[in-house]
């Protein structure tokens, strides 16, 4: 019987819900609603395997300049504000402010070198769609009787806004804004210097002065200490021999006195004309300083791409900009691209967007994806029958896999490096038996459009495979750890040294 009593109470179980201000009130009471028993899974952590541990390994080695890359995207930022400021000044272009490309440009990319997009809004140009990926510009037409201010700018067939002659039009710009930049740099190091030896003169002349109020105050204490000295001698003696004596000291002394102040007026003028002199030896070896100083600190070699400390490069991309839900268009050509040398085409530039999409995912998984991508492109160029692959083509992959993961794996921010690796590999063995890897946001648009039917049938019989042989897997990524650690210089050359006393760029 009690044990009936028991069954019935959990069948009918009840939680009470207390209300402290209505003590002596009744307690409502509600029943549980027990939920069946969901497709729960394991949560516990997958154990590390000797292929983990050689990903890891392989990480570590290939993270060494992070350090000195981030100094040099600071130094970077802070060059490219200031010079959009000036830009906005000289120009009617209405420049927004640069952005870097963290993720992996659509283009072919030079290590050491950070790419930053100026975006620009360019009124008065209406936009065509051409082919998927690009763009072109309509112009308005040109007025017999008016100044046409796309004169610069045009295509070859006056039609089309050109992006060869508007990148040129551009450089011209930024070359402006540095000149204008460095002229108000040195007006600025000429007034600081005539503040400075104002204030040096001043404080010369005040320390002068205090040295003469001293040595005169001196003076003063030895013949008042020699007056003491000699009345003492003289008080035992007779009355008119002792004044005698003592106005014949205090005549030496004003006499001593007179000869002590002459002489060092006369050291105090010779100190006075040696100090103005030096003081314009070194105003004019600091004017011959300025007038002979180099135009700016970064050496422009291409259109849009100058040095900076440590050895790296930045390369500004001008880029049309519409809206913030729009992608941007660029003048540069893809890695793969139908014409280089187009003087109509704009490539389509979904960076923001997927540099937001691999954030996202990295605050998720804690950067486990990315991780995954950077063993998985280093291993492939380790493989001759693999250096085909972009960067951009696996960036892609991995998009394409996440956007599957997380609609059917409930499981995936839980995986191991391995697991990732090696899904990401299956994702692009994928794509390249089925021949079309579609761009992410653009619609058809086959990433694989440029390759040949063989180059294709290579790189699938060798991720064929490295998806099925554990152990070629393993191989190849112990190949690729001992290669890498070769190329890691143990010291870091005297260019590219993470110390902190860096020249800076001075604006």
């Amino acid at each position: 019987m009690e044990y009936q009593k028991m069954n019935r109470k959990k069948e009918h179980s009840t939680v009470r819900f207390h209300d402290v201000s209505c003590k002596t009130s009744s307690v409502q009471k509600y029943s549980h609603a027990y939920l069946p028993r969901l497709n729960r899974q394991n949560t516990e952590i997958s154990p590390v395997t000797s292929m983990d541990e050689q990903m890891h390994d392989l990480l570590d080695a290939m993270n060494d300049d992070k350090i000195e890359e981030d100094v040099a995207k600071l130094t970077a930022k802070q060059i490219i504000n200031r010079l959009i400021l000036y830009l906005r000044k000289i120009s009617s272009i209405d420049f927004k402010s640069a952005f870097q490309i963290e993720n992996i440009p659509q283009f072919s990319r030079d290590a050491g070198t950070l790419y930053y997009i100026l975006p620009f809004k360019y009124e008065g140009v209406h936009m065509e769609t051409l082919d998927p990926g690009y763009m072109t510009f309509k112009l308005p037409k040109q007025a017999p009787d008016k100044l046409d201010r796309f004169q610069k700018v045009r295509a070859y067939d006056g039609i089309h806004l050109s992006p060869l002659r508007l990148q040129w039009y551009i450089s011209e710009l930024v070359q402006k804004a540095v000149k204008r930049i460095d002229t108000e740099k040195r007006g600025r190091a000429k007034r600081n210097y005539e503040i400075t030896t104002d204030k040096e003169r001043l404080n010369t002349r005040e320390e002068k002065g205090d040295i003469d109020e001293e040595n005169m105050n001196t003076e003063v204490e030895k013949a008042n200490i020699y007056e003491e000295n000699l009345y003492e001698k003289t008080r035992y003696a007779s009355e008119e021999k002792g004044d005698l004596d003592g106005e014949r000291g205090k005549t030496e002394a004003e006499k001593g006195n007179m000869d002590e102040g002459n002489t060092d007026e006369g050291a105090t003028d010779n100190t006075d004309d040696k100090i103005c002199s030096d003081m314009m030896n070194e105003m004019l070896g600091v004017e011959s300083c300025l007038h002979t100083s180099v135009v700016s600190d970064t050496e422009f070699q291409l259109p849009l791409t100058f040095k900076i400390s440590g050895g790296w490069k930045v390369e500004l991309l001008p880029a049309i900009f519409t809206s913030l839900k729009e992608p941007v268009y660029l003048m540069k050509p893809y890695e793969k691209d139908e014409n280089n040398h187009s003087d109509i085409r704009w490539r389509i530039c979904y960076a923001k967007r997927e540099s937001t999409l691999l954030k996202s995912i990295c605050n998720t998984d804690k950067d486990l994806r990315l991780e995954a991508m950077n063993v998985v492109l280093a291993c492939l160029k380790c493989d001759s029958r693999l250096t085909l692959f972009s960067d951009y083509q696996i960036q892609t992959c991995l998009l394409h896999d996440m956007d599957f993961l997380m609609d059917n794996s409930p499981r995936w921010q839980r995986q191991t490096l391995q697991r990732c690796v090696q899904s990401l590999f299956k994702r692009v063995y994928d794509y390249v038996t089925s021949r079309n890897l579609p761009h992410f946001f653009i619609e058809n648009f086959n990433l694989f459009e440029y390759w040949t039917e063989n180059e294709l049938k290579v790189a699938q019989s060798a991720l064929g495979r490295l998806i099925s042989n554990e152990s070629a897997m393993m191989n190849l990524v112990q190949r690729t750890l001992r290669r890498t650690m070769d190329m890691t210089p143990v010291n870091l050359p005297e260019n590219r040294s993470i110390s902190t006393d860096w020249i800076p760029f001075d604006l």
